[in-house]
């Protein structure tokens, strides 16, 4: 089996970088070296991470179908491997897909998943992430008292883990 080069962790950094600048066609070329090299490797993680990451921007430009079979199989991967961190990513990734798509019993599967791991988890910021897509399908069906609730847990979460955070790194208790 090849050795891992540090040009395997360099791709997600370098594909962010050019997701940042806005340049998906760079941001897709990336990932698919990196999946290609994860593949040759053998890393089911980095392969798991890989696919979500080119499903999430093969459905930013425009193709949802392909989109989600990549993002499937990255899930799969996931689920096999257990990894509950990497599971809830891909469920907001297929989430976000079929709420896209107009899929709301998908896209509902999806976020109540992907909150309930998250929230096992305690991540408040997977929990923000699986709210936000749950207030979202809320607004599509001009649910907008309950989407504006979910919107409030959202906030709550993220402000919650900007507080602890700034707190741990200035050395402040953390009073959770």
């Amino acid at each position: 089996m090849p050795q891992a080069g540090p040009q395997v962790g360099a791709f997600p950094w370098l594909a962010y970088n050019a997701y940042l600048q806005g340049d998906l066609a760079q941001v897709t070329a990336l990932t698919q070296e990196s999946l290609a090299l994860a593949r040759e490797l053998g890393d089911k993680t980095l392969i798991a991470r890989a696919l979500n990451n080119l499903g999430y921007t093969i459905w930013l430009q425009g193709d949802p179908v392909r989109a989600t079979a990549l993002a499937e199989e990255g899930l799969m991967l996931r689920r096999e491997l257990g990894d509950k961190y990497l599971i809830t990513s891909a469920l907001e990734t297929l989430g976000s897909i079929a709420l896209s798509q107009g899929d709301l019993e998908r896209a509902i599967a999806c976020f109540t998943e992907g909150l309930s791991v998250a929230q096992e988890l305690g991540n408040q910021t997977f929990i923000a992430w699986h709210l936000m897509g749950l207030a979202r399908m809320a607004v599509a069906q001009a649910q907008l008292k309950r989407a504006a609730r979910l919107f409030g847990a959202v906030e709550v979460r993220y402000d919650v883990n900007w507080e602890s955070r700034h707190s741990q790194q200035h050395g402040a208790k953390d009073i959770r």
